[in-house]
């Protein structure tokens, strides 16, 4: 099976994972991240689950699995230790509703990359469930190769590209510039305060001509 890469806006989407162990937690905390309305269901949970739903950040149905606790959600998370419980959930899944199987990946439709983020860049790596191990070790060595001041450095871009946009130079020159702004002398904080200085001086002044 080969997943297509995709970034998806999980914000106020209902998502329901089926399991209390640390695959579900891993999996709760990431949705969390990303503004989903989480509801776990499981017999047990780990500790950490529990705090979670104490603090209100999700709802813990502390129950075995039915086929009516999947009918409203956008995603269904399949994280139980036991394959039975897995395929029933599978089965009982609404034909709209993304699934992702945590321990058999090709038995769902979504699968969760290892990721970082460095503020607006987000890096994520999957092997489609080759080897998760792999995907980890990559992760991390990108980690290094990209540590966290780069989000300094593309909220810097970000502006950037905003303010050239914006500016009188035509699409030929906008591309240059946007283009020379990848160059790793602007990973300097101080050159970035002055380029954008520069640039809103002589942007005003084109403006005024």
């Amino acid at each position: 099976m080969a997943f297509t890469p995709l970034m998806i806006d999980l914000s106020d989407r209902h998502v329901v994972i089926v399991g209390g162990g640390k695959v579900a937690l891993r999996r709760a905390k990431t949705l969390l991240e990303n503004n989903a309305v989480v509801t776990v269901i499981s017999p047990k949970a780990v500790e950490a689950i529990v705090y979670l739903w104490q603090e209100g950040q999700l709802l813990w149905k502390e129950k075995v699995i039915e086929a009516t606790d999947l009918k409203d959600a956008f995603l269904i998370i399949v994280a139980t230790n036991n394959p039975i419980v897995n395929q029933h959930v599978i089965n009982w899944a609404p034909k709209e509703s993304l699934i992702n199987a945590a321990a058999e990946v090709e038995k769902g439709n979504v699968a969760f990359p290892t990721y970082f983020r460095r503020g607006h860049l987000s890096v994520s790596v999957s092997t489609n469930g080759a080897s998760p191990q792999f995907a980890v070790k990559m992760k991390e060595e990108l980690e290094r190769l990209y540590p966290e001041d780069y989000g300094d450095y593309i909220h810097f871009l970000s502006e950037c590209r905003q303010l050239i946009k914006k500016s009188l130079l035509d699409k030929f020159q906008q591309k240059l510039l946007l283009k020379e702004l990848l160059s790793e002398e602007y990973l300097d904080k101080d050159r970035q305060r002055r380029f954008i200085e520069w640039f809103k001086k002589n942007d005003r002044k084109s403006e005024s001509d």
